[in-house]
């Protein structure tokens, strides 16, 4: 509407903004997290490790250029776990059996005090925590990342399971800031592994500022 309305009102043709005013407009909209306050019900599965750090003997060159395999569930509706007043007295919902679009990645850390092997926290067993994962209560100042998926792109259903090959390396441009990458495959419910079409992975991409 707008560059008609230019077109119309002042012979102006911006046709040639198209191109690169949509890739822009993707790159930030669809291929930058952006922090975010999630809340367990709109989950569709529980967290999966990434990457475990043992703060008092990693290094630099740990963390330069990070590869993991992560696993992921999907369990629909969300809030299956006891954080939602419904399911938590013993009343979840029937899970929906139709495909239900992918909206994104939420990621968040977590973080236990052990302290060293010299000088060993004073409880251990558990050890406190501190978790900025979803909560019913709301978020740290820490909140969580969202990597969002483009509409369409990925489609689960309860029951589902999603493999990725993810890494996590610095950018060129700032050392500070990284890219993400997520190449993802679906295992539908009630299949094997060994059954999944490896070939059929869907390839995300994020920045992170």
């Amino acid at each position: 509407r707008f560059s008609s309305d230019i077109q119309a009102q002042y012979d102006v043709d911006l046709s040639c903004l198209r191109t690169p005013y949509y890739t822009e407009e993707t790159e930030y909209s669809l291929q930058t997290s952006q922090w975010a306050e999630v809340y367990p019900s709109q989950l569709a599965g529980v967290g999966a490790p990434m990457l475990e750090l043992d703060l008092n003997t990693c290094t630099v060159a740990d963390i330069e250029v990070i590869k993991a395999n992560v696993t992921m569930q999907i369990s629909m509706p969300a809030g299956v776990d006891g954080d939602d007043e419904d399911t938590a007295m013993g009343e979840a919902a029937e899970a929906p059996a139709a495909e239900q679009p992918l909206q994104g990645i939420v990621g968040w850390f977590d973080v236990e005090f052990r302290g060293s092997e010299k000088n060993p926290a004073q409880q251990l067993h558990p050890p406190v925590v501190l978790s900025t994962a979803p909560d019913a209560s709301g978020a740290t100042h820490w909140g969580q990342q969202l990597f969002p998926v483009a509409p369409g792109a990925v489609t689960v259903r309860d029951g589902d399971v999603l493999h990725a090959e993810v890494k996590l390396e610095r950018r060129e441009e700032n050392h500070r800031l990284l890219r993400l990458y997520f190449d993802m495959c679906k295992q539908p419910k009630g299949t094997r592994p060994k059954d999944v079409d490896w070939n059929a992975q869907v390839a995300l991409r994020w920045n992170i500022d």
